[in-house]
């Protein structure tokens, strides 16, 4: 198995009302969302990509559960032009 990085997600919660933070490892990113296992608790959660506020790219490596998959008409998409900053850890 590959070993791909952890990410640092802050997004806002509708359900909370107000941003929070979630270290995931990354899934899927299709239909406008993107799919992370969270790994506070434990499952699988849906983000929809216009509530994103930061993604970081951290140093903590993962073995995937499961496939990453991405939609194809993502597969050469240029991060810069979502609405959220994506950003690389030195640190973490």
């Amino acid at each position: 198995m590959t070993s791909e990085k952890v990410i640092k997600l802050r997004y806002f919660s509708k359900k909370a009302d107000k941003e929070v933070v979630r270290w995931l490892e990354p899934y899927s990113f299709r239909d406008e969302s993107f799919y992370g296992f969270d790994r506070r608790d434990g499952h699988i959660k849906k983000f929809l990509t216009d509530r994103i506020v930061e993604v970081l790219v951290t140093k903590r490596a993962f073995n995937p559960r499961w496939t990453v998959e991405t939609d194809s008409k993502y597969e050469a998409v240029d991060l810069q032009a979502f609405p959220f900053h994506l950003a690389i850890s030195e640190d973490e």
